[in-house]
């Protein structure tokens, strides 16, 4: 059973890095929603773990968010991460909530929500949530959140972990709402 877990955390490891070791990657015209709905199909079909999580979707109409040039398969890798690092703080049950919008105005961004109601993060590894090696998951490694980072600072974006003790985590990326443009980078407000 332990070489079973180790091999399935390989290969998630594995397939996070595949996802962002591609620098030739060119961006392409795609749909955040989409890219988020696929994210959440790969870790929801992810039974290892047998527990009865809830998956719950609030997307901006695909009218509001048109398509944005970005590197999809690292994009998608970080969404993926955010959801599996979500599935491993709720209880045997719980609720995982993905959401975008977008916001208008001086910023003109596209935020994406990965929110959980878990165990929540302590505050003194909430500061270092970012560094390599820093996990609070048995067996877990300590890359997956810095990887996710990387991946969405090479779309001008940002990202954000929010969390309290016993309500959850919150996980907000911003990208710039500049669909073929080269963008400012995006500002987490």
């Amino acid at each position: 059973m332990i070489v079973e877990e180790v091999e399935r955390i390989d290969a998630r490891i594995r397939e996070l890095l595949d996802r962002t070791r591609d620098p030739v990657e060119a961006p392409s015209a795609c749909s955040v929603n989409e890219l988020l709905e696929r994210a959440v199909l790969l870790v929801a079909g992810d039974t290892s773990r047998g527990k009865a999580v809830r998956f719950v979707s609030d997307l901006a109409a695909t009218e509001a968010l048109p398509p944005l040039a970005l590197r999809r398969r690292a994009l998608e890798g970080a969404f993926v991460n955010l959801l599996l690092n979500a599935l491993d703080a709720v209880a045997d049950e719980g609720e995982i909530r993905v959401a975008t919008a977008v916001r208008n105005g001086a910023d003109n961004v596209v935020e994406i929500r990965v929110s959980d109601d878990g165990r929540g993060i302590e505050p003194e590894r909430l500061a270092r949530i970012f560094d390599p090696f820093e996990t609070g998951r048995a067996g877990g490694v300590g890359l997956g959140l810095g990887i996710a980072r990387r991946a969405v600072e090479a779309e001008r974006g940002a990202l954000r972990i929010e969390s309290a003790l016993g309500r959850g985590t919150v996980a907000t990326i911003v990208l710039p709402r500049h669909p073929t443009s080269t963008p400012e980078p995006a500002r987490l407000t």
